[in-house]
């Protein structure tokens, strides 16, 4: 092709025809020039079609995360649920009909895990710029705040939840086999105790107002979802 017009230019000159080799010459730049912006536009497409792909590939890793934490909430929720009510039935009636399951809910331990590698690898990488400033700004406070004040409540409750611990350790009678009423009426007697009693209330409030947050951080992720769907 370039020697096809090569040729054609070296016609024009050797024939003394000026006026149409600049027009030709013109021409061909044009062509150069058109050439140029088509290899830029499919360059640019090329790019653009990457990047897309990056991006869905990036939501789709962060709602698989975000899912996972609404699983994890939802077991949590249920299990906190169980000790808030179990401590509640307590304090409201000084009564315990089965000392052992009693004891292995009021102790129950609020274990958080995190989904948040894809998060924080996006992060580290940049590729957080991929996304538009809406969904940035979500993720954001998703991450760097509901987490950080979940966790937050989570230490403050797993300080109690110890100090309940060390009571059974250490206060309790030793577990029979099997409930019985000699065992019921020796814990619920130590129960009572002022400091013992104060220190199930302080719990129960402390999961009572952690259970909410979870529940509003669930639905948080709920709706982020939805808004990484878009």
């Amino acid at each position: 092709m370039i020697k096809f017009f090569r040729k054609i230019r070296y016609d024009l000159m050797g024939k003394n025809k000026t006026g149409k080799y600049f027009k030709y010459a013109i021409g061909e730049i044009v062509l150069v020039v058109i050439g140029i912006l088509i290899a830029l536009s499919i360059n640019n497409w090329n790019d653009e079609r990457k990047n897309t792909d990056k991006r869905d590939t990036i939501l789709s890793n962060l709602i698989l995360d975000l899912k996972k934490d609404i699983i994890a909430f939802k077991k949590a929720e249920i299990r906190n649920q169980k000790s808030i009510d179990f401590i509640g039935d307590f304090l409201r009636t000084a009564q315990i009909d089965n000392s052992l399951e009693f004891i292995e809910n009021i102790d129950e331990r609020y274990a958080f895990y995190p989904n948040s590698s894809k998060y924080k690898s996006i992060i580290s990488t940049n590729q957080i710029e991929l996304l538009d400033d809406s969904k940035i700004d979500k993720l954001t406070d998703y991450y760097e705040y509901d987490y950080y004040r979940l966790k937050s409540w989570i230490r403050d409750l797993d300080f109690t939840t110890k100090e309940i611990g060390n009571f059974m350790i250490n206060v309790l009678p030793k577990h029979p086999i099997k409930n019985d009423t000699i065992f019921n009426n020796e814990v619920i007697k130590l129960l009572k105790q002022k400091k013992v009693y104060n220190l199930l209330s302080y719990s129960q409030n402390e999961r009572i107002w952690l259970n909410g947050l979870v529940i509003s951080t669930r639905k948080k992720a709920e709706r982020l979802i939805i808004d990484l769907e878009k």
